[in-house]
C-alpha cells in the first residue's frame, strides 16, 4: 500500500499522473489481502517453513504464468485460458485491464468480489488448520 501511495505522489510531483489511481489502490489492497490469506493457508499445510517456502516459490511462478501476469492469457492455448480463471492472479490482471479500458463499474466490483471470496476462502482454510 505504501508503494502505491509513493507512486501516486511521485506522479503528481513529476507531472505523470496515473490513470484511475484510486481504483488501482483498491485493487491492489484487495489483492494484498488475497495474497496474505493464500500464504496463511499454504503455511498451515506444512510443518517446516523451509519446505513450505521452496514449494510455494514454484507455485507462485506457476500462478503468475497461468494467471496472465507474465504474459496475456489470450496468448495461451484455449485449455489454459479456461484453467486461468481459477487463479487469483487472473482476476488481478482482469482488474488492471478493466482500469485501463474503463468499462462498467459492476465488472470492477465483481472482480474485487471474486478476489475477496478467494481471501475469505483461504483465510478460513488457514485458520482451521492453525486451530487443530
Amino acid at each position: 500500500m505504501i508503494q502505491t501511495v509513493f507512486v501516486i505522489i511521485g506522479g503528481h510531483v513529476y507531472g505523470h499522473e496515473l490513470y484511475e489511481p484510486w481504483n488501482l489502490t483498491i485493487l491492489y489492497i484487495v489483492f494484498t489481502f488475497t495474497s496474505i490469506s493464500i500464504s496463511l493457508a499454504w503455511n498451515s499445510l506444512y510443518r517446516s517453513k523451509e519446505s513450505s517456502f521452496l514449494i510455494f516459490m514454484a507455485v507462485i511462478v506457476l500462478m503468475a504464468l497461468l494467471g496472465g501476469i507474465l504474459f496475456p492469457v489470450e496468448m495461451m492455448p484455449e485449455a489454459f485460458e479456461r484453467i486461468a480463471v481459477i487463479f487469483p492472479t487472473y482476476w488481478l490482471s482482469e482488474g488492471i485491464e478493466w482500469i485501463v479500458l474503463g468499462e462498467d463499474r459492476g465488472d470492477f466490483l465483481f472482480i474485487n468480489g471474486v478476489l475477496l471470496l478467494y481471501a475469505l476462502f483461504f483465510l478460513i482454510i488457514g485458520s482451521i488448520r492453525r486451530i487443530s
